[in-house]
Parts: structure tokens; sequence; C-alpha cells
């Protein structure tokens, strides 16, 4: 099976991210004897200073030979933001009280999977994985074949850190619908128009329910990669929004019985 990955993100704290995600999710499905193709797109910001999430600092280029001999693709903040989509942020709510920081980097972020998805003819595999370069797998992902078996019909996701939304760090699907998941950013008008804030998980089961995609989920735990540390985030069932909950049990189901 020919499988494409596609790693994304500022490199903070790839020293501690990059052997996780290649242990964990790169090398045991090379070991399975999958064909693979890993592509990286690396926004150069160069120096990081984001009181939200309490970091400070600067961050070194890709080392040559990064996640299993990576195709770089190098950018920038400025041809990576698309001022039509922050400036009309900037019009509604921002929920993250940090002068819509959270939102340029969301927009941005998107930007990234719209460049790989333009890279690349995402056809051309038969599975697809976006993965984030700054996750930590603090466990081994066991159920590989599973999962490989399951995204041909349903995207897998973890069921962890859904956030009202679905995650959105990590996804392994086909090709069929990799590109809508890539280049989702097209429905941020709509969603702003909708919700009145822009958040990344919300936004990613916007475009699931707009287009009908089901996605299945495993209890797979990732940690996110701080420039000096692993913050490891409480896992808390979230009881209080019944909505989500039924979701993130229906997606179990989906997985469990495919």
């Amino acid at each position: 099976m020919k499988i494409l990955f596609l790693l994304y993100g500022i490199g903070r704290g790839l020293d501690t991210s990059e052997p996780s995600i290649t242990s964990n999710v790169i090398l045991p499905l090379i070991k399975q004897g999958n064909s693979a193709e890993v592509i990286y797109c690396f926004n150069e910001i160069k120096e990081i200073d984001n009181p939200r999430s309490r970091e400070k600092g600067l961050i070194d280029a890709p080392r040559d030979g990064i996640f299993k001999n990576a195709k770089i693709i190098f950018t920038n903040p400025s041809e990576l933001l698309v001022e039509e989509y922050y400036d009309l942020s900037k019009r509604y709510k921002d929920i993250h009280n940090d002068h819509y920081l959270s939102y340029r980097n969301l927009v941005s972020q998107l930007a990234m999977l719209n460049k790989l998805s333009s890279y690349i003819d995402l056809d051309e595999a038969e599975r697809v994985i976006f993965c984030r370069d700054d996750l930590y797998f603090p466990n081994k992902i066991a159920n590989w074949k599973k999962i490989l078996k399951v995204s041909e019909k349903f995207p897998v996701v973890p069921s962890r850190q859904w956030h009202s939304g679905v995650f959105e760090r990590f996804l392994i699907c086909n090709s069929n619908v990799s590109k809508d998941i890539a280049q989702r950013s097209k429905f941020i008008p709509d969603f702003l128009n909708n919700f009145g804030f822009l958040n990344g998980e919300i936004l990613l089961h916007y475009v699931f329910e707009k287009l009908s995609i089901k996605p299945a989920s495993v209890p797979l735990k990732t940690f996110r990669v701080r420039i000096d540390k692993i913050n490891k985030e409480k896992f808390l069932i979230p009881f209080w929004r019944p909505k989500e909950m039924l979701r993130i049990i229906i997606s179990r189901m989906r997985f469990i019985f495919s």
C-alpha cells in the first residue's frame, strides 16, 4: 500500500517530537511493507513568542534526513497568511483573547495543508496521513493494520480532545477525501458566518458535516510538544457536552465494527 505522510508545523521541539513520530507512525508502517513518501511543510518563523502557550525562544531549521528523509517544503509566515481569511476573522469574537494571534496561527496552519495538497497529487496514494510536527506519542500504536483497513471507508482520528469538534492534529484517510480535508480553509468564511468565531476542531467537524464525511476514532493518546517541554494535557471525558460524547461513541463503534 502506498502511504503519503504529510507533516506540517513550525518545528518547535523537533528533538522530542520527531523521534516519536518517526518511531510510532512512519517506521511501523514501512516495516509492514507499505511504500512511504514523507513530505514536511516547515513554516520558518525563526522565533516564537506566544503568551497563550507561554513559549518564547528561537527555532532552528530542521536537520537533514528528518522524518526518514522527508522532502521539505520551506515556507514563511508572510507567504502563508491568507489576508482575506485573517482580516475576516478579526471581525468576529476573539475567543482566546490573544489579539487574534491564535486565529492568525490557524489560518497559517491550514495554508500549509493547502500548500501540501498542491505540491503532490494526493490521488497517487492509497492512504494519506496528516500529522502536526509538534505531536508526541507516549505509547506505541498497536493496531495499524486495523487503522489502515477502517480508513479505507472512514477517516480515523484519536477519540480524545475533540473540543466540541473533531481532533484535527492527526488523521488517516483515503485519497478520495484527503483533498477536501487538506483544503478545508475555503470553508472559513461560511464557518465564521455560522459560528461567529474560529476554531480548528469545530471547523473540521463543520467540514465533515457539510461533505457527509463520517469519522472513526481510536483511543490514541497524543501530547503536544512545546519549545522546551512536553505539554501533557489532561484528558477529561466531556460529559457536559452530550452531543460530542455521542459523536465520539458512534465514531468508536465505526472503528470497532468496520
